[in-house]
């Protein structure tokens, strides 16, 4: 079952600066990442965090909301107690963010010196033993904004993953030892739970539909695609099996899965390949060969990117 990760936000800053950038950057910054990942949930501080009762306040926030993970913002120069505080409360990575310095002339005092915060906070983290990531530039610019991607997408795709059902329907096709897996090893890495359904249960999902649903896909097919070279049967089998995988990948509750697409499948002129893609696109993807290990890729490029996965045989290259 996919679980949205928890991200807490929070902007810091000593007491002794002034407030009014801090309070800049608390706005726009949590805006920016609710905007920029809505596959999250973010857990925006009630209040800017420049006091030990506001950072005791925060870190109950975040604690009740199940934060799995902390952007910490610096709106202006902050001690180490902030960071260190947070993460030891709560035991989760931190990604403490330094916004370029905002202007200021000779004769001027620093508005935020959140490089120099975050260096030294680090500094700290390390020898405190907390899991820690640093970026430096403001959300305009490019690399910073990229490495934020990065890293809560990361984090997203391993929470993803512990939370994921994987179908096994059939096993490997004949001779293919190269797609046999030790499922305890996968479940131990990356915390997906794998479920076999047999194919004959797929085989009899088609068999059962209502004759009036798979042709209205064969008529939906038809008139996309130039049916001419397809052979007499294999329609009707492409559009029952489509249904088919549609239905069961529900009904047992797969977020995924992988199919032993032959030589059982082929046999029956059900082969699977081009209702592999339609799935795809629909949100449904399926490995094909019952490989997992190639499954456990698309699995984690899915969650990366939301995009459908796509797999395939080397068959040429143009060198």
């Amino acid at each position: 079952m996919k679980q949205k990760l928890n991200v807490g936000f929070v902007t810091t800053y000593s007491g002794r600066w002034p407030k009014e950038l801090p309070e800049q950057r608390d706005k726009e910054y949590g805006a920016w990442l609710e905007e920029q990942f809505p596959q999250i949930n973010v857990v925006k501080a009630s209040q800017i965090g420049c006091t030990k009762e506001a950072l005791e306040e925060i870190a109950g926030e975040f604690k009740q909301a199940s934060a799995d993970i902390m952007v910490l913002v610096y709106g202006a120069f902050t001690g180490d107690d902030a960071a260190a505080y947070l993460t030891e409360t709560l035991n989760i990575p931190i990604i403490l963010w330094a916004p370029y310095e905002v202007p200021f002339e000779k004769n001027t005092r620093l508005y935020a010196n959140a490089l120099c915060s975050m260096t030294m906070n680090a500094a700290s983290l390390r020898r405190l033993g907390a899991v820690y990531h640093t970026v430096y530039g403001s959300k305009e610019d490019e690399r910073a904004a990229s490495k934020i991607r990065s890293l809560i997408l990361a984090y997203h795709t391993v929470k993803a993953m512990r939370n994921t059902n994987l179908g096994l329907l059939g096993y490997r096709p004949t001779a293919f030892y190269n797609c046999a897996f030790d499922e305890g090893l996968i479940r131990r890495t990356f915390g997906v739970k794998i479920e076999e359904t047999d194919l004959k249960v797929v085989f009899d999902k088609m068999a059962e539909l209502p004759e009036e649903s798979w042709k209205v896909d064969m008529e939906k097919m038809e008139k996309t695609y130039n049916m001419d070279t397809l052979p007499d049967g294999h329609l009707e089998n492409h559009s029952k099996l489509y249904l088919a995988l549609k239905d069961v990948m529900a009904a047992q509750g797969y977020d995924y899965g992988v199919i032993k697409c032959w030589p059982e499948m082929g046999n029956l002129h059900t082969t699977p390949c081009a209702v592999l893609g339609r799935l795809a696109d629909d949100g449904v993807n399926i490995g094909c060969e019952g490989d997992v290990d190639a499954e456990l890729a698309q699995i984690a490029e899915n969650y990366l990117t939301g995009l459908p996965t796509f797999i395939t045989d080397m068959i040429n290259i143009d060198e």
